[in-house]
């Protein structure tokens, strides 16, 4: 788009240029209408690329910002998970004096894990899709 804006620009300048050269003043009266059309429609064309290119930022700017706000609160929901997976797992320790050998490790994480994200995902569901 910055592209766009500058060829506009730099066409703009070279008919103002052209306009102020000898080479208008030989000009019929019709070459000379002609020549003043195509510096209007020169003058449109530029004003137009830098609505769209300020458009284009704008929108740019705005889903960026929607997208952060997203991560954002995609962020504070993990967070929130895993402190309540962190206090459920002290807390099972801690109630049946469990300090796992390297044995029964994995069993017993996927005993406590399985019902709190079965919990999550569907909260998250419900939040994100309506349910069913």
């Amino acid at each position: 788009m910055v592209y766009l804006v500058a060829a506009a620009k730099q066409n703009r300048m070279l008919l103002e240029h052209i306009k102020a050269h000898a080479i208008y003043r030989r000009m019929n009266d019709v070459e000379k209408e002609q020549f003043d059309d195509a510096m209007i429609e020169a003058r449109q064309l530029v004003s137009m690329t830098e609505l769209i290119s300020n458009v284009l930022q704008q929108l740019s700017g705005s889903y960026n910002n929607i997208l952060n706000n997203n991560l954002n609160d995609n962020l504070t929901t993990l967070t929130i998970f895993e402190a309540l997976l962190a206090v459920f797992s002290r807390y099972h320790r801690f109630l049946w004096n469990e300090y796992p050998s390297s044995d029964d490790r994995g069993s017993q994480c996927l005993d406590l894990c399985i019902p709190y994200v079965a919990l999550y995902y569907g909260s998250f569901w419900e939040r994100s899709c309506g349910g069913l």
